[in-house]
């Protein structure tokens, strides 16, 4: 039996950085997927009534997805090697979350992916800010990504929790815009190309469900 068990929509979303640590780290989890007819039931016996939610099996519960992705690498070994290395990788990752937010704001306008999931039914997205994001934003930051990723993984030789973010992050942004764009982004090509190569990764990648999201 398990002893995490994660719960989230059955979408990736914040949540699939968190299902890649799991994988990377080749400790068994319940990926509990919540489809849309469940979620109003559930919603008040949550905390904040919020997603997603971490149940680490001894009475603790975690919410709020980077305090979760924290939480877990270092529970799993893949914290940076001192103070100033972790503060780096928690702003390095506070940084992919801050953009994540602007893509979903772009993309599901005021409302949240919770209440979308909730109506079944996605509004127009914004195509002038979502064109912003992608060819003015976003290389801003993954050209600072790609520098900071020169020896191999992100601040470098050994990959971190955020690196492990990073792929399950390109992954649910790549599906969002329906594009692939690490191409002009070697180091971080080298880095998702790593993590996803792994074992217990790709097994994780062929039995996930298909998701739009």
């Amino acid at each position: 039996m398990a002893q995490y068990k994660l719960t989230y929509f059955n979408v990736k979303g914040v949540s699939e950085p968190i299902r890649y640590l799991f994988a990377y780290a080749g400790v068994e989890f319940e990926d509990e997927r919540v489809e849309k007819d469940a979620w109003p039931k559930m919603k008040a016996d949550k905390p904040f009534g919020q997603l997603p939610v971490l149940d680490t099996g001894d009475a603790f519960v975690l919410t709020q997805s980077v305090a979760i992705a924290r939480y877990l690498g270092k529970k799993f070994n893949l914290s940076g090697k001192d103070d100033l290395h972790n503060a780096q990788l928690d702003a390095l990752v506070d940084h992919m979350a801050d953009l994540q937010s602007k893509l979903s704001k772009a993309l599901l306008g005021s409302q949240t992916p919770a209440e979308i999931f909730a109506r079944g039914s996605i509004p127009p997205p914004d195509t002038t800010e979502i064109a912003k994001f992608e060819n003015e934003l976003l290389p801003i930051f993954l050209q600072k990504f790609n520098a900071i990723a020169a020896e191999g993984f992100f601040y470098g030789s050994q990959a971190t929790w955020a690196d492990v973010y990073f792929a399950g992050w390109i992954d649910t942004l790549e599906t969002r815009l329906k594009n692939e764009i690490l191409g002009s982004y070697p180091n971080l090509t080298h880095i998702k190309r790593i993590i996803q190569e792994t074992n217990t990764v790709q097994n994780y990648l062929e039995k996930r469900p298909f998701t739009t999201m």
